[in-house]
């Protein structure tokens, strides 16, 4: 888990801690850890602290932790991270990015979706987002380029819920309505 004071990984069985990473922040975190094969950690950290990767490795029966990068190109408040095909795409601020999941360098950066939330497509190699204004948009997940498809009006107001798929189904949720949309499935 991901706390003020840094990562905190307690064994299962016995609820003894293995790790203990400190990395302070004095405001909250939101998010919690993004796990990228079997020994990277993603320590997302709201606006000014940027985003942390660390892998994780055994010494002698306890673990340990070594800092990758930080990066301040990617800096979420509460909105996810997707990893997908060694890239890494989030919300920066207000507007979707792309950054280099070895180095923590931003590919690019645009798109205006405010503190929304994405969900990968991964068969599709696509990424839904529902964007904080209520519209629903589809990118093309492709670290060349900010590559929109599509997006309409799914709700009005301010939507800061995770957009969700289930089958050929789409919901999504704020405050003050849900709705569920039909999606086209290719063949």
């Amino acid at each position: 888990m991901l706390t003020n004071d840094g990562l905190l990984l307690l064994d299962p069985a016995t609820g003894k801690t293995r790790l203990n990473y400190e990395w302070k922040f004095q405001g909250y975190r939101a998010l919690q850890p993004t796990v990228i094969g079997n020994d990277v950690i993603l320590l997302p950290t709201p606006m000014s602290e940027g985003t942390r990767a660390i892998r994780v490795s055994k010494k002698g029966d306890q673990l340990a932790a070594d800092e990758l990068w930080t990066s301040k190109q990617l800096k979420t408040d509460f909105s996810e991270l997707i990893a997908h095909k060694r890239y890494l795409y989030g919300i920066d601020g207000s507007m979707f990015s792309c950054v280099d999941l070895k180095t923590g360098t931003r590919v690019w950066k645009d798109g205006r979706y405010g503190k929304g939330q994405a969900l990968l497509l991964e068969s599709s190699d696509q990424i839904l987002i529902a964007a904080e204004d209520g519209r629903v948009v589809l990118l093309q997940a492709d670290p060349t380029a900010h590559k929109e498809i599509t997006s309409f009006q799914a709700l009005q107001g301010k939507t800061w819920n995770h957009p969700v798929v289930v089958g050929d189904k789409l919901l999504v949720r704020n405050a003050t309505e849900a709705a569920c949309y039909a999606l086209p499935l290719a063949p």
